[in-house]
């Protein structure tokens, strides 16, 4: 880590958090901005088409150095928890990823499609498809989906998104820890669903989309314990106990039924998630491809001491997954210590990104940032606020603490970050609007709390066309660095990942930079 020596550095975090980690084929991900198409009518096949040379059978397996802190599908807001849980949980709308790097597509999950808006986008209305059931055989109902999401408002959701929390109950008067059901959220029937925001939402088909609509039947909430005992709804479950810490193994859920999914597929017999071996022992074990390991996915990017070797090795390189994410690394600057802006500017000017590109393992897994937000979002304008002539700073130390409360004592932090749906606001909006500032489980560790710019950042959030919004969150990336320079831009961070020989169908995905796993096969 590079930082001015007189700053104090904390340990990384991740919101939509990077673990450093993702997996799969040859590929060389999303370094554009990221098309993305919207299916309001409804109209994606279901069954999700076959891909090609698929077949069902065998093991596959993940490996990664500690388990996901969190699983339980209202707390979990970390990448490779977001990955895993796709094989299992379902949620109102959700994306269908192309292989080939073409556009994001927003499709109905549990829905029938991605939400039906009237009075200005304030109430938004949505009906499950027919047929959907949790892994007991039992239906889902809407009532389901309304208990997950009132869930999220309270205690069991404190460390997950929060977005339909602070759209449904802005003011935080709402109390859901008895069971309770948002006021603003109704079910005339078993298969409707229906929003009522106090503002307009247009971006509503998108947290749809996020781990929090997930269904919970209330009966089998166990609270804490849902974490290693939750219910699946998608084409896997639980096999057996999981330990939340070394373990977690996964079958097939026969009361999935596929042509009520147009995501999903359920090839692989059994998945099994192995939180034990560290970067250098994934690395190892892809490279060498022995027994089991032929089946496995490494979440850590592959050891710095063996990407060269990776790079050059025909074989290997067949079987590597890389490409620029959708996560940036950043040094945010603590504004309410730091509260002087040419010193922030300072630090800008100071920082050395091509030393840290190369601490970092080089080119294959980092490229220099400058902007807030990441090419992958609409909107993204390259710039460089604070350019140095030889394109290195002058002075840096490294330092690790812990951030996340309000009255930290650390002034600058280390933080990753990709957007949580291909929208600049769920960026711009969540890392540096200063209403969103609380006592603890805070993504703004800048505390950067400017009027005019929260202002700035509401409208645009409020924004119908949201085409024409990207356009402007473009423009204030650029305006909010020159004007408060809360965070250095470190890097976009790379993937470059190994698979094992017979592991098929798996690419970059767009949204976590870790594997895609809906399509996943074992070649055998």
């Amino acid at each position: 880590m590079l930082a001015a020596s007189a700053l104090a550095l904390s340990l990384a975090v991740a919101g939509c958090a990077k673990n450093t980690g993702s997996n799969s084929n040859t590929n060389t991900g999303p370094q554009k901005q990221a098309a993305i198409e919207i299916d309001k009518e409804g109209k994606t096949p279901t069954p999700a088409p076959e891909v090609p040379g698929a077949k069902p059978g065998g093991t596959l397996s993940w490996l990664e150095e500690a388990a996901p802190e969190h699983l339980d599908p209202q707390q979990a807001y970390v990448s490779d928890a977001q990955s895993i849980m796709s094989l299992f949980y379902r949620t109102l709308t959700n994306y269908i990823e192309d292989p080939k790097g073409g556009p994001l597509k927003l499709v109905g999950d549990l829905a029938t499609n991605t939400g039906e808006s009237s009075d200005g986008d304030k109430k938004w209305t949505y009906h499950l498809r027919a047929g959907v059931k949790f892994e007991d055989g039992s239906p889902i109902t809407s009532k389901d989906v309304a208990y997950g999401i009132s869930r999220s408002m309270g205690k069991y959701g404190v460390h997950g998104p929060q977005y339909w929390k602070q759209a449904l109950d802005p003011d935080g008067k709402f109390k859901p820890d008895g069971g309770a059901i948002s006021p603003a959220i109704a079910t005339p029937d078993d298969k409707t669903i229906v929003f009522t925001f106090p503002e307009a939402h247009a971006e509503t088909p998108f947290i749809a989309a996020l781990n929090t609509t997930t269904p919970v039947p209330a009966a089998k909430d166990t609270g804490d314990k849902y974490e290693a005992e939750f219910i699946s709804m998608g084409p896997y479950m639980r096999d057996g106990t999981y330990d939340q810490q070394t373990k977690l193994t996964l079958k097939k859920n026969p009361n999935w039924d596929p042509k009520t999914d147009p995501i999903r597929h359920q090839y692989a017999d059994k998945w099994i998630f192995d939180f034990t071996p560290d970067r250098a022992t994934q690395t190892q074990r892809l490279i060498a491809d022995q027994g089991a390991d032929q089946g496995a996915i490494m979440v850590a990017n592959v050891a710095q001491a063996s990407i060269a070797q990776v790079q050059n090795d025909p074989v290997l390189s067949k079987r590597t997954i890389s490409g620029v994410g959708s996560f940036v690394d950043y040094l945010s600057i603590n504004t309410s210590r730091v509260k002087d802006l040419k010193v922030r500017q300072a630090i800008n000017y100071a920082f050395d990104r091509g030393a840290y590109v190369t601490a970092v393992g080089g080119s294959a897994v980092a490229q220099p940032a400058t902007a807030l937000m990441s090419p992958t979002l609409p909107g993204y304008k390259k710039y460089d606020a604070y350019p140095s002539a030889d394109g290195h700073g002058d002075d840096r130390s490294t330092y690790y603490d812990t951030i996340g409360e309000k009255t930290t004592t650390c002034d600058v932090m280390r933080y990753g970050w990709s957007a949580d749906y291909p929208d600049p606001s769920s960026t711009l909006n969540v890392l540096w609007n200063g209403k969103n500032i609380v006592e603890k489980g805070n993504q703004n560790v800048s505390y950067l709390n400017e009027p005019e710019l929260n202002s700035k950042l509401d409208a645009l959030q409020k924004e119908p066309d949201r085409a024409a919004a990207a356009d402007k969150y473009g423009e204030l990336d650029k305006e909010m660095m020159e004007k408060y320079a809360p965070v250095v831009p470190n890097y976009d961070i790379g993937v470059f990942l190994l698979r094992g020989s017979k592991v098929g169908g798996t690419f970059l995905s767009p949204l976590f930079a870790n594997a895609n796993l809906v399509d996943a096969y074992y070649t055998g």
